[in-house]
């Protein structure tokens, strides 16, 4: 058993992610959500915001830090309008 959690619904719930990829100021979960709480994509923006915010708007290092493309990056913040 690797400690993650099966989603069994389309929706990925706080309570399936595993603590230390929340991100930073968005606390562990105590009981699951049933059809409440952020998407996936709500966090994902929110994640995107807070380490663009932690580089200092550096658009390369919050690429590095996400371990993501760089345009992968750009095309996030252009589809959330960050």
């Amino acid at each position: 058993m690797n400690g993650w959690s099966s989603s069994v619904g389309e929706q990925i719930t706080p309570h399936e992610i595993p603590v230390h990829l929340l991100p930073e100021g968005v606390a562990a979960p105590v009981t699951p959500a049933m059809d409440s709480g952020p998407t996936l994509r709500d966090m994902e923006r929110k994640f995107i915001r807070t380490t663009l915010a932690q580089t200092g708007g550096n658009k390369s290092k919050t690429a590095k830090l996400l371990g993501i493309a760089l345009q992968t990056l750009l095309n996030k913040i252009n589809e959330y309008k960050l």
